[in-house]
């Protein structure tokens, strides 16, 4: 009799080296001026060559996330929704591997202020591909979610995708 053999840990493994090599990533929030999050407010990455290679829109809960960059220096630009009367900032920011959070703080009498930190710390540190990084295990296929491979563990959901990973009870 022969036995059947399941496709999945194939799959893992071929996702797995099939990552991209730019996989740094910029999370982070942004705020108003009464300190509530704002919506709707756009963060662009430009590198050194002055091409802009990356951008988020925050969500309601104020969380934007850009993926897929390479670690190095960026200038990012954050513009408010127009009907906010936000004034605009820019902030240059070196990328490393470990990724970046940097938060802005608007109001409408200065130019938005950006507060950075290495490494992916903020409440937005979910994931960035638009999809919570449970969602391959939470689809049947077996494995481990994604963000808690190499001891990691992204709560939330960045990016506008998704929230936390479904609760587990241990028996």
């Amino acid at each position: 009799m022969r036995r059947k053999r399941s496709l999945a840990p194939a799959l893992v493994l071929s996702l797995l080296i099939a990552a991209p090599a730019n996989c740094a990533e910029i999370v982070g929030l942004v705020f108003g001026a009464n300190g509530d999050p704002l919506n709707g407010a756009n963060v662009g990455a430009v590198n050194s060559a002055g091409q802009q290679v990356g951008q988020g829109r925050s969500d309601i809960y104020g969380r934007y996330c850009i993926s897929g960059l390479n670690p190095g220096a960026y200038t990012l630009n954050l513009t408010p929704p127009p009907a906010t009367g936000y004034i605009p900032g820019s902030a240059p920011e070196s990328l490393g591997a470990e990724g970046l959070t940097v938060d802005w703080s608007t109001c409408p009498q200065a130019p938005a202020a950006a507060t950075s930190t290495p490494g992916v710390t903020s409440l937005a540190s979910a994931t960035c591909g638009g999809f919570p990084l449970w969602t391959l295990a939470a689809a049947g296929l077996g494995i481990v979610p994604l963000g808690v491979l190499g001891g990691l563990y992204f709560p939330g959901g960045g990016g506008g995708g998704g929230g936390p990973p479904p609760a587990t009870s241990k028996k």
